[in-house]
């Protein structure tokens, strides 16, 4: 009965193919929530699974799918180290990736005239626009020339976003959620005294940017033992790439092509390390990590080589077999000339049949 089992088993295993890798997409939705989509390369029947810093991903924290779906939504605020693990019959392979949330928050002193303040698409920025609002009996906040925002005594008056938007009169500071594109613009800021004469104005820009949402690093080894390695985001506006190689940053020395800010390098002879390629932009960061080895270019060779050694062994039997034939034939043909007579029939017989 084990052996039905056991060959049960091996037949199942035969008529499946394995996993082979996982890969890992992620993008921010609308209200902060995040998209994550895990694919197999290959592999008959996957089964998927999910953990969160170590544990299984739970109903509380997922908006869409569950713990077994190949597609999931997280909901706002979850962020740790997400695993997706992919198993079949015969294989189980996984891919791992540090996640943030979506709904970045970021804040912006725009106190000063002139200052550049950045939201992150989907999240939310907290602008300083004034110190106090004890000394100021009214103010108005512009973008475009339209008045979106208008204080009086610290109450409201007008505010065209107040579905998505906060004021607090206590420490000066306006909030805008769920950042779009529309945002960005020049906003300008117009104080009054009580008689309503303008105290002057201050500008700002504001700039919406996509947060960068994920990074994958591609190596593959070259001819002379260099390695090409390329790093791309997935999603966010204006990336900036960096390196480093155990912790510090990739020198030039350590570069056959490309510098630190290149997305796409070609690492010398020899070089292995912890190497980690960091993404960013005004409103994120996120960074992929990956233990480099060196690209052996003796490995060819020596494959080459073997297939050498191989063809130099098998000429070597095939000589020391013919040779231990020539001299078996010789030791009989001398012992023949021993027994018999050289006129004999059967010498005669034999030189004319090896004739």
């Amino acid at each position: 009965m084990k052996a039905v089992l056991g060959l049960m088993v091996i037949l199942l295993g035969l008529s499946h193919a394995p996993v082979s890798s996982v890969l890992l997409v992620s993008a921010c939705l609308s209200q902060g929530e995040m998209r994550v989509s895990c694919s197999s390369e290959g592999g008959d029947s996957p089964q998927y699974s999910w953990t969160l810093d170590g544990r299984t991903l739970t109903d509380a924290e997922l908006l869409s799918g569950n713990n077994e779906s190949k597609n999931i939504i997280l909901k706002q605020h979850v962020s740790g180290r997400l695993t997706c693990s992919v198993r079949n019959n015969v294989s189980y392979v996984y891919k791992e990736e540090r996640i943030s949330t979506c709904g970045v928050e970021t804040y912006c002193d725009g106190r000063q005239n002139g200052a550049q303040c950045y939201g992150a698409l989907g999240g939310t920025v907290d602008i300083q626009l004034i110190d106090t609002t004890a000394e100021i009996p009214r103010y108005g906040l512009f973008k475009n020339s339209l008045r979106i925002l208008d204080v009086r005594k610290n109450r409201f008056l007008h505010n065209t976003i107040a579905h998505r938007s906060l004021f607090f009169p206590s420490n000066g500071k306006f909030r805008i959620n769920n950042l779009s594109r529309n945002d960005s613009g020049n906003y300008s800021l117009q104080p009054f005294d009580s008689n309503g004469r303008s105290l002057g104005q201050r500008t700002l820009q504001l700039f919406i940017q996509a947060p960068v949402t994920s990074v994958l690093i591609v190596s593959e080894c070259l001819f002379l033992g260099q390695m090409r390695v390329s790093c791309s985001s997935e999603g966010g506006d204006s990336p900036q790439y960096s390196w480093t190689l155990d912790g510090r940053t990739l020198t030039d020395a350590e570069l056959s092509s490309g510098n630190n800010k290149s997305n796409n390098i070609t690492l010398k002879q020899h070089v292995s390390g912890h190497l980690v390629c960091s993404v960013r932009n005004s409103v994120s960061e996120v960074y992929k990590e990956q233990s480099k080895c060196t690209c052996d270019i003796s490995l060819p060779i020596c494959g080459l080589r073997a297939v050498v050694v191989i063809v130099l062994l098998i000429g070597i039997s095939i000589y020391f077999t013919w040779k231990k034939k020539k001299n078996e034939k010789a030791e009989a043909s001398a012992a023949l000339q021993a027994e018999f007579p050289e006129n004999s029939v059967l010498m005669v017989e034999m030189r004319g049949s090896a004739t």
